[in-house]
């Protein structure tokens, strides 16, 4: 029986507790799962400069197992694979229109006073 594991440096495979193989985030391309499939689609570059795409699927117990499984990639996937935090765009100086928005309170207000 094979273990799946993830980790700071990618998904680990591991038997009689002995770490098998890894798979780093930085080969992952997609992670997906359906019902108790488990899949990881992976591009490797070969010695010769050639990209391979490569995809390695795992039956998993239970799908809610396997649903658990793939949620925790995904977020490890997106933290680990994030070089620096997103930059907001820049606020310009000078905006064009006006931030201020009517609401249907100050309108009825409005006229209540007119009268």
């Amino acid at each position: 029986m094979i273990g799946i594991g993830v980790s700071n440096s990618g998904v680990v495979l591991v038997r009689c507790n002995r770490r098998e193989s890894i798979y780093p985030w930085s080969a992952i391309m997609k992670l997906s799962f359906k019902k108790k499939l488990f899949s990881i689609h992976m591009r490797t570059i070969k010695s010769d400069n050639t990209e391979e795409d490569t995809l390695i699927t795992f039956n998993i117990q239970n799908p809610e197992s396997c649903k658990a499984l793939w949620k925790s990639c995904i977020e490890h996937h997106t933290f680990f694979r994030l070089i620096a935090p997103p930059i907001p765009p820049p606020k310009s100086f000078f905006s064009i229109g006006s931030r201020f928005r009517y609401s249907i309170d100050d309108i009825d207000d409005t006229f209540w006073l007119c009268k």
